[in-house]
């Protein structure tokens, strides 16, 4: 009977067979295309509506003082700039130029957006420069071919643009620049290579000398010449709660070891007690309160405000804790 039991096979098993569709977890999005087209759309259109996860107050009015510095610098920039473009004898009779339309955006920047990192020195010249040598060169390779016109401004633009994001001087009117030396007059495109020196070069020279002398009577500018500063971050100390030992400005030199874990057979350390706190607070303990000789000895020669300072002697070494008594010499 024994043997006929033993030869009896298992029931089988029979598992229900369910589709990766039954499987799914209901509360996940679909993953099918058109559920992914579908949560891409709305993401799409939440972004088009400004609500990116990138939210950003309105910008504040500015004060009159700051509208009066933009209008002086940018009057001044400006004028400097369109005094030597048609009153120089020298630019005129060598049909160079000193003016043109990026130098409009670049006093925006360097006049009313000073905080900006766009704005700073490094960005406003080497961003004017790459992208007139860059805009120089599209339109010496391309020529002025109504056929490959077109994709000579939009290579000039385009890898201006990420010549200025390699080297991270990213200066918005850089564009332009590179865009007016294949799209410009007979003029500046006959200049050349010579036109990343003038008018690039010089004008922008010349305004950011203007943007120092005139930003700093109001403000202060630039706030870095090649890399910004390393600054120490902050961190706010919150107010120490009733009972707790206050921080102090003083920095309290505590040497603390402490041991390992202990295992499920061992005992954890008793605490340790913290000056100014209620004993009849703590654990009673035969050593917890025990003071040093060498303490006990120099505390019967103090005076009464002596209780102000944090004796942190009385932190003795109990089980598992280890205190340097030589380095407690700092009060609270």
């Amino acid at each position: 009977m024994a043997n006929a039991s033993a030869n009896v096979p298992p029931p089988e098993v029979s598992t229900p067979t369910t589709s990766p569709a039954q499987s799914a977890d209901p509360n996940q999005p679909s993953r099918s295309f058109w559920g992914r087209a579908a949560a891409w759309t709305k993401r799409y259109v939440r972004r088009l509506r400004g609500q990116g996860s990138h939210a950003h107050p309105f910008p504040r009015r500015p004060t009159w003082r700051t509208i009066y510095a933009t209008f002086i610098g940018s009057f001044t920039g400006i004028a400097a700039c369109a005094a030597l473009q048609y009153n120089a004898s020298f630019i005129e009779d060598n049909d160079l130029a000193m003016l043109i339309g990026s130098f409009g955006a670049t006093a925006v920047l360097v006049y009313a957006v000073i905080d900006s990192p766009l704005s700073q020195p490094r960005n406003v010249f080497f961003g004017h420069i790459l992208s007139a040598f860059i805009g120089v060169c599209m339109e010496k390779i391309f020529g002025q071919s109504p056929s490959t016109l077109w994709l000579s401004c939009a290579l000039a633009v385009s890898l201006s643009i990420t010549a200025m994001q390699l080297t991270r001087t990213v200066h918005p009117p850089g564009g332009a620049t590179a865009l007016i030396a294949v799209t410009g007059s007979q003029t500046l495109r006959d200049l050349g290579f010579l036109y990343i020196v003038i008018p690039v070069g010089a004008g922008v020279t010349l305004m950011l000398l203007i943007a120092l002398l005139i930003n700093n009577i109001f403000r202060s500018y630039p706030l870095f010449w090649w890399r910004p500063r390393k600054t120490a971050r902050v961190v706010a100390v919150p107010e120490p709660a009733p009972g707790v030992l206050p921080m102090s400005n003083t920095p309290v030199d505590v040497l603390v070891s402490t041991p390992p874990a202990p295992s499920s057979t061992q005992q954890l350390a008793a605490p340790v007690a913290v000056p100014g706190a209620s004993p009849a607070a703590m654990p009673s303990s035969s050593n917890l309160y025990a003071r040093p000789a060498s303490l006990s000895a120099s505390s019967s020669s103090s005076s009464s405000d002596s209780t102000e300072t944090a004796e942190l002697g009385d932190i003795t070494a109990a089980e598992g804790v280890q205190v340097d008594e030589t380095r407690i010499d700092t009060p609270l």
